[in-house]
């Protein structure tokens, strides 16, 4: 499983099936849920038919790539900070 990897996927999105696939064996939940709201970040991008023409997963290649997961950790981050507080 890519969770066991300690630099493996913890989650992503399919931009074509629009489907997001999340890792949680070992995980705490709430780090399930920032997961899940990251990949929500890049289905809204998708949907804004932002998410076009990336090969790869490396940051260091593709700075349009880069632009996108700067997106998802920080407004991921600050949605699932938001909801949290709100409880």
């Amino acid at each position: 499983f890519p969770s066991h990897d300690m630099v493996g996927r913890t989650a992503y999105y399919n931009h074509n099936g629009k489907t997001i696939t999340l890792y949680t064996c070992g995980r705490h939940p709430k780090d399930v849920l920032r997961s899940y709201a990251h990949e929500m970040i890049h289905h809204m991008q998708n949907l804004e038919n932002r998410i076009h023409s990336i090969e790869g997963q490396n940051i260091n290649e593709d700075e349009y790539l880069k632009e996108l997961e700067l997106e998802a950790y920080s407004k991921g981050n600050m949605c699932f900070r938001s909801w949290e507080n709100s409880l």
